[in-house]
């Protein structure tokens, strides 16, 4: 009987000691299945961070040298403006924005009203715009949180066989596994800027190009819409248009009858002047587009000018002395002239206007000069219009 009994105690002892190595070895391989899972998953995100944070660090030193405060810093990184900020304040520092620019860097980054230094650390801005990544959990109870037990079999601490394993694992990879845990669950606690402000980087030089591309560099040049309306009027006139108006200088302003010409012709004018990528445009720029237009009305849609349909030899001057004669066969020569001569008539008028002009000019003054003008100007156009 005691012999029976030693036996089973015997066995008993062999079995406790079998489950016993079971269990660590079954902890060992929790381990190692939780530190394969956060080396996957933390590990990237790990060096992904890392990278990041030597970024900012070296921008924040960078921006700090410049003038910069922490808390400017942090705005400007969270604004997404921090590249561009160090671009600004390298410009502004080198003198790219002339002698007398004051760079202050208050003023770029301008903080609340309520503002006061926070005297907050490089380490603390790091945290505040990275966020803080939780390490809450030791080794351990992370383990046990994955699936594994700190307690076995006849109260055997599996925890410290863990958390050596852990440990050992950890020294290999040299990362802090706590740290890898954190990140695999994506465990980072993000906090709302302890600052408020604006952001204003004024450059002097590009308010400067922007005023010389809208003066043209010379005054008095037509801008883009003026220009579009100036050769749209123009070039119906050279393809057969009618005269419907005048400008109050006493240009005639010409439109096709024929909508679908006139169209065609706005639309390749507006191409060919935003061609062009400026704001103001030269007397050279019309004529360079003129020609471009009505090459492009001929070659796409058929379109002929009137000087190329056999119009060349229309006599453009005036022969009579008085201004009675001179206004009665400038209208003569108008009504004879085909439908398609809109820029020979236009040049016909005011080669009359213009020597009823000097006409008057001579004899009776400046301001009757313009006046009479301007009346034969206005009853020859009305002989083209109707």
């Amino acid at each position: 009987m005691g012999f029976l009994n030693a036996s089973f105690v015997a066995g008993a002892a062999e079995r406790a000691s079998e489950i016993m190595q079971e269990e660590r070895e079954n902890a060992q391989k929790v381990v190692d299945q939780s530190m394969r899972i956060w080396s996957e998953l933390g590990i990237p995100a790990y060096k992904e961070r890392k990278k990041k944070t030597n970024d900012l660090s070296m921008k924040f030193d960078t921006l700090s040298r410049m003038g910069y405060n922490t808390d400017q810093i942090e705005l400007a990184t969270r604004d997404g403006s921090l590249d561009k900020l160090i671009e600004y304040s390298a410009k502004a520092q080198s003198g790219a924005f002339g002698k007398d620019f004051n760079f202050v860097p208050a003023e770029v980054v301008r903080l609340g009203p309520d503002y006061k230094d926070s005297g907050r650390t490089k380490a603390d801005y790091l945290e505040s715009v990275m966020g803080k990544v939780e390490r809450g959990m030791d080794l351990s109870d992370a383990i046990e949180d994955a699936g594994g037990k700190k307690v076995g079999f006849l109260g055997q601490n599996l925890s410290g066989i863990m958390k050596k394993r852990a440990e050992a694992f950890q020294t290999g990879l040299g990362v802090d596994m706590q740290t890898l845990a954190a990140l695999a669950r994506d465990d980072v606690t993000m906090t709302e800027s302890p600052v408020t402000g604006t952001i204003s980087m004024y450059d002097p030089t590009v308010e400067a190009q922007a005023e010389a591309r809208l003066q043209g560099g010379a005054a008095g040049q037509p801008g883009v819409l003026a220009t579009r309306n100036f050769l749209s009027s123009e070039i119906a006139g050279r393809v057969g248009g009618k005269g419907v108006g005048q400008t109050p200088d006493g240009r005639i302003l010409y439109q096709h009858e024929a909508a679908d010409i006139q169209n065609k012709i706005n639309i390749i004018v507006g191409e060919e002047v935003a061609k062009r990528k400026q704001n103001r445009f030269s007397a050279d720029d019309l004529l360079g587009i003129e020609t471009t237009v009505l090459t492009r009305l001929k070659e796409e849609h058929n379109i002929n000018s009137a000087a190329g349909s056999g119009n060349n030899n229309i006599t453009l001057e005036t022969d009579a002395s008085d201004p009675i004669t001179m206004e009665d066969d400038a209208i003569s020569r108008i009504t004879k002239m085909p439908q398609d001569a809109g820029r020979q008539k236009s040049d016909i008028i005011n080669d009359a206007v213009d020597k009823i002009y000097k006409y008057y000019l001579d004899k009776e003054g400046e301001a009757v000069a313009r006046a009479k003008a301007a009346e034969a100007r206005n009853r020859m156009i009305k002989s083209i219009t109707g």
